[in-house]
């Protein structure tokens, strides 16, 4: 069975945005972070357990939710910061992307719309 065009495509848009991360960061970015920072991507605001629920990891989801989004966040000396958490009136923090999240968010729109060329 052959592999679409489509198929080819989407598997080297994937991949631009894998060496994306590689380049901007200049070290190698787990997938979870990537998947995780996506999360927020496509819903920002949300809280931690929001994106715990979301992300399918099995097991401890908010603790292994929370190490990613810090490692993915602006909070520690090596983070990515990319995404931020801010408080809410109402309830636990909301987490948000940063000026860079929103930079990188674009690229990857980028990639996802070329046409492959």
């Amino acid at each position: 069975m052959t592999i679409s065009e489509q198929c080819r495509r989407d598997a080297r848009a994937v991949r631009q945005i894998h060496q994306m991360f590689l380049e901007e960061f200049r070290r190698n970015i787990p997938a979870t972070y990537i998947i995780s920072f996506m999360l927020v991507i496509e819903e920002e605001g949300l809280s931690l357990n929001d994106y715990a629920e979301r992300s399918g990891i099995e097991g401890s989801p908010k603790s292994v939710m929370s190490r990613i989004l810090l490692d993915v966040g602006d909070r520690r000396p090596l983070g990515l910061g990319l995404v931020t958490s801010r408080p809410r009136p109402d309830g636990p923090h909301a987490i948000i992307l940063t000026a860079k999240g929103r930079e990188m968010a674009e690229r990857i729109s980028e990639i996802l719309h070329s046409k492959g060329d």
